[in-house]
């Protein structure tokens, strides 16, 4: 009886899981339709973080300095929208244990609330850090 419950539960899970809805895959195609890491790209997503926050998740990756820019890795995704993005951090007020330890021990952690936005810095376009509700590990 034990494992027809947990094969029924397995079941289920499986089926909802696999569904994807499909205002969000086609919100995804928007984003998708450019290039990685091209203007067009950037914008299409920082417009549908903004859209609609809720339906994202965030997931810390790295740390790293360049010349006098600190930055963090972050895994955004959202149904089949799958990427990783630099993001330019200028405010640690939130971040500042992930700053001191240079990203130990945050790998993984949910960014809960991350609200981004897009600068131009010289020819291109890149993600800043804007504010974040909580770090979850």
């Amino acid at each position: 009886m034990k494992a027809i419950c947990t094969l029924i539960l397995a079941a289920a899970a499986l089926s909802i899981t696999a569904c994807r809805n499909p205002q969000t895959e086609a919100s995804n195609k928007k984003i998708t339709a450019y290039p990685d890491n091209s203007t067009k790209y950037k914008q299409a997503l920082i417009a549908e973080l903004k859209a609609h926050p809720e339906g994202f998740t965030y997931t810390f990756r790295g740390y790293t300095k360049k010349a006098n820019a600190e930055y963090m890795s972050v895994r955004i995704k959202r149904g089949s929208f799958d990427n990783v993005e630099e993001v330019l951090v200028n405010k640690w007020n939130k971040l500042d244990g992930i700053r001191r330890t240079k990203g130990l021990g945050y790998r993984a952690a949910e960014l809960k609330g991350l609200k981004l936005d897009l600068v131009s810095t010289g020819n291109e376009q890149c993600f800043v850090y804007e504010d974040l509700d909580r770090i979850v590990d």
